[in-house]
C-alpha cells in the first residue's frame, strides 16, 4: 500500500499537464484508503495529545482549588477556636459546612472536565473526475 505522500504526489503528477502517469482504479482504492488511515491515525494520536493536556490542566486546578478552600478551611478553624461568643462559634461551623459543601462541589465541577469528549467534523472533501481513456 503506498503512503499519503506518494500517492498525493502520484495524483499531482498524473493530473499534470503532457503527464503519461496514470493512476489505475485498484491505485486509487489503495492511495485513498492510506490516506484514510492516515488521518485516522494522526486523529487518534491528536485526541490522546488533548486528553493528556486536558488531564493536566484539571490535576492543576484541582490543586489550586483545593489549597483556595484548605485556606478558607483553616482561616474560619482558627476563627472559630478563639470565638468566646456561643452565637460566633455556631456561626463560624455553619459557615465552615457551607466551605466544605463549595469545596466539593468545587472539585466534582473540575473533575467532570476531565471526561470531556473531543468531536470531529469533516471538512473537506476530496473529489476524483475519470477521465475516458
Amino acid at each position: 500500500m503506498p503512503t499519503p505522500e506518494s500517492f498525493l504526489s502520484q495524483l499531482a503528477n498524473a493530473d499534470a499537464p503532457n503527464s503519461t502517469a496514470q493512476l489505475d482504479h485498484v491505485e486509487i482504492k489503495h492511495g485513498l484508503r492510506a490516506i484514510n488511515e492516515h488521518a485516522i491515525e494522526a486523529r487518534r494520536n491528536e485526541v490522546a495529545e488533548l486528553k493528556r493536556i486536558n488531564d493536566e490542566l484539571v490535576e492543576q486546578q484541582l490543586a489550586s482549588q483545593a489549597n483556595y478552600y484548605e485556606n478558607r478551611l483553616a482561616r474560619v478553624k482558627q476563627e472559630l477556636e478563639q470565638a468566646e461568643n456561643q452565637k460566633i462559634t455556631v456561626m463560624k461551623r455553619s459557615q465552615m459546612d457551607r466551605i466544605v459543601r463549595e469545596r466539593d462541589a468545587k472539585l466534582s465541577e473540575i473533575e467532570e472536565r476531565r471526561a470531556c469528549d473531543i468531536v470531529s467534523k469533516r471538512i473537506a472533501l476530496c473529489l476524483l473526475q475519470a477521465l475516458p481513456e
